[in-house]
C-alpha cells in the first residue's frame, strides 16, 4: 500500500510530519529514502498488539517548487495501517 502526497512549495524548507504505520514503512522524499522501520505484531516485546499512533516523526527537506512524498507501507502479519500529520501547512499548496 502506498501513502502519496504532491505538495508545492514557495521556498526550500524543512517540515515535520508525524506518521504511524503497520507492520513496516519505507519514507521517500522526492524519490530519496528518509527513512524506513517495523511496527508489527510482536516486533517491539511479548505483549505489543502491534497498533498505529502517531509515534514516528521526520523532518521532509522540501524543495522550491513541487515536491512529492511517499510512504510504502508492507504487510507482515495480520492487516495494515498508515496514518500521518503533516505540520504547519499554512504555506504549502496540497495538489490532488
Amino acid at each position: 500500500m502506498y501513502g502519496f502526497g504532491l505538495l508545492e512549495r514557495i521556498v526550500e524548507q524543512a517540515k515535520k510530519i508525524k506518521f504511524g504505520f503497520s507492520d513496516a514503512v519505507r519514507v521517500y522524499c522526492n524519490d530519496r529514502l528518509l527513512s524506513g522501520g517495523r511496527n508489527n505484531f510482536l516486533s517491539r516485546d511479548y505483549r505489543f498488539p502491534g497498533t498505529i499512533g502517531l509515534l514516528g516523526e521526520i523532518y521532509f527537506p522540501l524543495e522550491a517548487g513541487d515536491n512529492e512524498l511517499l510512504m510504502a507501507v508492507t504487510k507482515i502479519f495480520g492487516g495494515w495501517g498508515l496514518k500521518a500529520q503533516l505540520e504547519g501547512i499554512d504555506d504549502i499548496t496540497i495538489m490532488e
